[in-house]
């Protein structure tokens, strides 16, 4: 007997393709995986319904289809701007606490799971920045999710994870493909910035954008004030403002920063 196929927003954990759906279950056409609809979470499937509290101490089932969004969105996220692993999973779980509380989702649900993905970032000390964020899809406002961020920690009593420039050093390295030395570097000179105090309320992103930007061309590595302010999502004005003033305030660092 023939079954009705529809295509769905969905996506295979496994190879990130569109999942088609038929009755309850969902299936891979290119992997070939079968999924029951409902019970699938971050690069794993689950056999048991999944509930959610109701308020009257009963339960409901999940909304298959807000969890699936949230979840698709995360794992986008998490593949865009190649965050560890765990973070994508810790924001999962996070957005399924998020999406029970009627506060939460009102600026819907992608921007829920946005704000999830940042916050869980932070806590793990491997940031991403809300323009970062936004840049992945056109449908994520930047003010949005730092509205529903806002919300998230207020709503779930969340410790707001505070955020340092040596925390975003690491990221921006890596993407540039710079040496250890480099980022090791880059990473004494953003300590002594942040311990200084000096340069303090300068956006972290930006100081730490500088401070690799730095130590690069102290290596002899050719690149441009404007290729690291586009990995580290920040003008190139902003990279040329902190190198100057890095390189006045700092007598131990001084030195050249070609532009």
């Amino acid at each position: 007997m023939s079954q009705t196929i529809t295509e769905e927003l969905y996506s295979c954990p496994n190879c990130h393709k569109s999942l088609k759906t038929a009755e309850n279950k969902q299936s891979c056409p290119h992997c070939e995986q079968v999924l029951t609809k409902c019970n699938f979470i971050w690069g794993r499937l689950t056999s048991e319904p999944q509930f959610r509290p109701k308020d009257s101490g009963g339960k409901e089932r999940v909304n298959c289809r807000s969890e699936s969004i949230g979840t698709t969105q995360i794992q986008k996220l998490n593949h865009s701007l190649e965050a560890p692993d765990c973070v994508g999973q810790t924001a999962i779980e996070l957005y399924d606490r998020a999406v029970s509380k009627s506060q939460l989702g009102k600026r819907g649900k992608r921007t829920t799971a946005a704000a999830c993905f940042f916050y869980c970032t932070k806590d793990n000390g491997t940031p991403r920045t809300l323009k970062q964020i936004a840049a992945t899809d056109s449908r994520l406002e930047r003010g949005e999710i730092g509205r529903e961020y806002r919300l998230l920690c207020t709503t779930l009593d969340l410790t707001v994870p505070p955020q340092t420039s040596t925390d975003f050093v690491s990221q921006i390295s890596q993407s540039l493909g710079v040496s250890e030395s480099v980022r090791t570097n880059a990473l004494t000179l953003t300590k002594a910035i942040e311990q200084s105090g000096e340069m303090s309320g300068r956006d972290p992103c930006g100081l730490a954008a500088s401070a690799v930007y730095i130590a690069s061309r102290r290596a002899g590595i050719e690149i441009t004030q404007q290729q690291v302010g586009n990995i580290a999502s920040v003008t190139e004005r902003t990279v040329s403002s902190n190198c100057k003033l890095i390189t006045e305030k700092f007598s131990q660092t001084r030195a050249s920063t070609p532009s």
